[in-house]
């Protein structure tokens, strides 16, 4: 599933950065929506992202983005989080009184499009990160996402400011155990400018 996630990836930002058209499609409602567009994006905790988007119409796109450094995302759910309840490391369950955060390091993403109205838009892909996971405060764990993800971005002009639900498989590598299922990760903040 990696391994094809990764040729899907690669093939798709081949042929965005060769077929890049600076012609921009008109729209009657808001020309920026019809532009293929570059943007820099900020997460929560200093992930920065670059992403590009080849408008396919009017209010769509297909486009990829890669990240690097600190991106955050807050736990909502995974197998062996429970929040509630303290007791560390009994039966591998990981627990803690405070969210659990997840720091994506490493992130490519490849996804659709679809701008809602003139302030909304919506993207709807899939992504690969590799990161750390804080569980306690004494060690950082490796982990790795691959799953599909939803954003949705709100204002007018040049910079918009998002929110991101991920749902997929996080394995987390937890004290020489790998911890592995379905997941919910949500990104608080983002803050994307176009250039």
């Amino acid at each position: 599933m990696g391994k094809t996630a990764l040729i899907l990836f690669l093939v798709l930002m081949g042929h965005f950065s060769f077929s890049q058209n600076d012609s921009t499609i008109k729209t009657e409602d808001d020309p920026e929506l019809a532009k293929h567009t570059h943007s820099i994006s900020v997460r929560a905790f200093l992930g920065f992202d670059y992403e590009y988007a080849h408008a396919i119409s009017g209010r769509s796109g297909l486009g990829f983005s890669a990240g690097l450094g600190l991106g955050g995302n807050i736990f909502l759910y995974h197998p062996d989080y429970k929040p509630d309840y303290r007791s560390y490391l009994k039966q591998f369950d990981f627990t803690s009184s405070s969210p659990l955060i997840n720091l994506q390091l490493l992130q490519f993403s490849a996804f659709y499009r679809r701008h809602v109205s003139k302030s909304v838009c919506a993207d709807l892909g899939f992504r690969l990160s590799g990161g750390y996971v804080f569980i306690i405060a004494q060690k950082l764990n490796f982990g790795r996402f691959l799953g599909g993800y939803l954003s949705v971005y709100y204002g007018k002009g040049k910079i918009k400011f998002g929110h991101e639900l991920q749902i997929g498989d996080l394995d987390i590598d937890f004290y020489n155990k790998v911890s592995s299922g379905p997941s919910v990760l949500f990104t608080p903040l983002i803050v994307k400018f176009s250039l």
